[in-house]
């Protein structure tokens, strides 16, 4: 039997900058724009239908608070949120649920690239961030949160 990846939280741990009851902010190991992160639930769950009450109500001000920080740290101007379920919605790496929640700036990419199309190009080529590097981008948005 194989185990989530996400669901051993010593995997996680090194760039995890946020844990509320029910969720993870995680930064990217493997970032398409700087402060790329994920929510991830705490429990193994693939699907958000299949959350309890407790998560649904908790989700939406977890993504807030996040996205609040990311700001701060990053001076984004505009956010992706992005949930891929299942193989026909574009997930890939992880079968449990994780929002992906990728800062952007004006000009970030080329005029006439749409970004969906830019972030399955890169899904391939997009490297693994050094510890070193995951550690300072951590430590980044933990110091935007504390401004909060």
């Amino acid at each position: 039997m194989t185990t989530c990846r996400f669901c051993n939280k010593a995997n996680l741990k090194p760039g995890t900058f946020y844990e509320s009851q029910n969720f993870w902010g995680v930064y990217n190991i493997r970032p398409l724009f700087p402060g790329h992160s994920l929510l991830i639930a705490k429990r193994h769950l693939t699907h958000l239908i299949r959350m309890n009450e407790a998560e649904v109500e908790e989700l939406p001000s977890v993504v807030k608070t996040l996205m609040v920080a990311l700001t701060k740290a990053y001076k984004a101007d505009g956010f992706n949120i992005v949930l891929q379920e299942g193989k026909s919605g574009g997930a890939s790496m992880v079968d449990h649920f994780h929002l992906h929640l990728i800062p952007r700036k004006t000009g970030d990419i080329r005029k006439g690239v749409e970004w969906m199309q830019l972030f399955k190009a890169k899904e391939a080529e997009r490297k693994t961030l050094a510890p070193v590097q995951q550690q300072k981008e951590v430590a980044k948005i933990r110091k935007a949160m504390a401004r909060m």
